[in-house]
């Protein structure tokens, strides 16, 4: 495994890691005020997809960054997650 591999997954991590906290930061501004919900959440998700582009673009442009080892942790998670909610039911 390269350096740029290892920058990548490290990068990932800590963007899978920010998105599951933002995610969470939603969920709880949005029940908080009920009223508000539907802008929160909007606001959140395109913040999110934001963020997510933005490290994205970065890591395609940066040379010495591996956009596959960006992209893996955040694959890895929404794995979990469908694991994780199936094995709940």
């Amino acid at each position: 495994m390269d350096s740029g591999m290892v920058i990548g997954l490290l990068l990932g991590v800590i963007l899978a890691v920010e998105d599951a906290l933002l995610v969470r930061w939603i969920i709880k501004k949005g029940t908080e005020r009920p009223e508000n919900a539907s802008k929160i959440v909007t606001r959140g998700f395109a913040a999110r997809y934001l963020l997510v582009f933005a490290v994205l673009a970065i890591a395609l442009l940066v040379p010495g960054i591996n956009p596959l080892g960006v992209v893996l942790p955040l694959i890895v998670q929404k794995v979990v997650l469908v694991i994780a909610a199936a094995v709940k039911k």
